[in-house]
């Protein structure tokens, strides 16, 4: 490892975290560097109670490429998941969430302000987020990733979001009788 270029990483605004997977490949510099900007841009945004209480509809990454954000602090070669998308209609979607996958406070609540902050501000700019990971478990559903992102979305009245699941979770049709695998 070289002390260079972590320093000239970390000059650039990036966690140590981040610096490494940088230096390790994982990741590229470019988008490490605007990825950190915009928390930072979103942290100071959703201060404003305008903003929160603001409507945006929800936009969508359904790129594989991308879909390893869905996990956070994961790398592209971590998230190795035989993946689909699915249509999911959300009041069935809520009503069938494991209890720990359940939300009892609003999205701007202090306990997710920071995370739903972020995904309001992704929306406010017409810019799209990986859909939650579902799966299914013991005749419910668990968020296993995008917890925040599926509340919000619910909370800002969509009925169907996008979700991702493992290719092989036939359960997840049982439980889900509305979602339809979405073809590219």
């Amino acid at each position: 490892m070289s002390v260079d270029e972590l320093t000239r990483l970390q000059k650039l605004g990036l966690p140590w975290q981040v610096a490494f997977a940088v230096i390790d490949r994982a990741i590229y510099d470019g988008f490490a560097v605007e990825h950190w900007n915009e928390i930072r841009v979103a942290d100071r945004w959703i201060k404003s109670k305008v903003n929160q209480t603001a409507t945006f509809t929800p936009v969508w990454d359904v790129d594989p490429q991308h879909f390893y954000l869905t996990m956070d602090g994961y790398r592209p070669n971590e998230f190795t998941e035989d993946i689909i998308v699915i249509d999911v209609d959300v009041s069935e979607g809520v009503t069938k969430l494991t209890y720990q996958s359940g939300r009892s406070k609003a999205p701007f609540s202090s306990n997710h302000r920071s995370k739903s902050g972020h995904t309001a501000y992704h929306w406010a700019l017409g810019k799209p987020v990986t859909p939650p990971l579902i799966c299914s478990c013991n005749n419910e559903i668990a968020i296993v990733g995008g917890t925040h992102r599926f509340h919000l979305a619910h909370h800002y009245q969509a009925t169907e979001i996008p979700c991702l699941a493992r290719r092989d979770d036939a359960d997840l049709f049982t439980i889900l009788t509305h979602a339809k695998v979405r073809h590219s």
